[in-house]
């Protein structure tokens, strides 16, 4: 996963359920799905606050 302001490495994201979507935001969504999470990560570079957002579908 990689910023999408400055385009530097988040980190790697790994599940061993193959059905979950995974996206890096620049806000905060206003409404979270019932099998979603949302991590806040702060840039190291930008040091700007993201969204990782994890949705596993069925």
């Amino acid at each position: 996963m990689y910023c999408p302001t400055c385009g530097r490495y988040l980190g790697e994201s790994k599940s061993t359920d193959e059905t979950s979507i995974e996206k890096v935001l620049t806000t905060a969504p206003k409404s979270i799905k019932k099998k979603q999470a949302i991590y806040e990560v702060k840039c190291n570079k930008c040091k700007k606050n993201v969204f990782i957002s994890v949705e596993f579908i069925d």
